[in-house]
């Protein structure tokens, strides 16, 4: 019996996990919706991981969605790497967005599952913008995206691949690569007020005692 409990809590929190990864916001038009969720390896537990939260911000006057990223005062000495290139490249090849430098390079741990690093958007409901480098964003920091909407009649569907690297200052190349992050399964739905005014007028009449005829 107990053997099946623990089971059972196994299962729980791997579902719990994966859940964390599948993220639906809820958003009306000149209107911001936060989420948060854990950077981790999926594959390896003992692995470094920190919070993050992901911010949209639905804009009605030039019909685009605004995309942030915010990580707090954990992981310091960790990154968060993700690339702006429209074509994959070998990682050592590859430059930083700010310094212009090659400073990312892998141990033999990881090489072999990690050669490059492609786009970090994959949607077709968004138009997207690329730059031939990509970023690292530390601890404490935040950065953001201006994404035009394709097309608002149906969720938009968009995946997020993100990496993380620490800072190694011993090194030559100061960024090691230590893994990829799981996709990160974003649904936004665009909500108009009167739907929203609709569904919270049902929700009062459910509420409402009935009377006995």
């Amino acid at each position: 019996m107990k053997k099946k409990a623990l089971f059972l809590v196994f299962i729980l929190c791997t579902t719990l996990y994966a859940s964390a990864q599948n993220i639906r916001f809820d958003l009306q038009a000149n209107k911001t919706s936060e989420k948060e969720i854990v950077i981790r390896n999926s594959k390896n537990n003992a692995s470094p991981s920190f919070d993050l939260s992901i911010e949209v911000t639905g804009n009605s006057d030039d019909n685009s969605i605004e995309l942030s990223f915010k990580r707090g005062g954990d992981g310091n000495g960790l990154y968060l790497c993700y690339s702006l290139m429209k074509n994959v490249e070998i990682i050592e090849k590859m430059k930083e967005c700010t310094s212009g430098d090659k400073k990312m390079w892998r141990d033999k741990k990881v090489k072999k599952e990690l050669k490059n690093l492609k786009y970090f958007i994959k949607t077709n409901d968004l138009q997207l913008s690329y730059r031939s480098c990509y970023k690292q964003l530390p601890y404490n920091n935040s950065d953001e995206f201006t994404l035009p909407i394709i097309s608002s009649e149906n969720p938009i569907s968009l995946n997020l691949y993100f990496y993380v690297a620490k800072e190694n200052k011993s090194s030559k190349r100061t960024t090691q690569l230590l893994y990829q992050v799981d996709p990160i399964n974003i649904e936004i739905n665009m909500t108009k007020d009167s739907e929203i005014a609709a569904e919270i007028n049902e929700q009062i009449k459910l509420l409402k005692p009935c009377r006995n005829p």
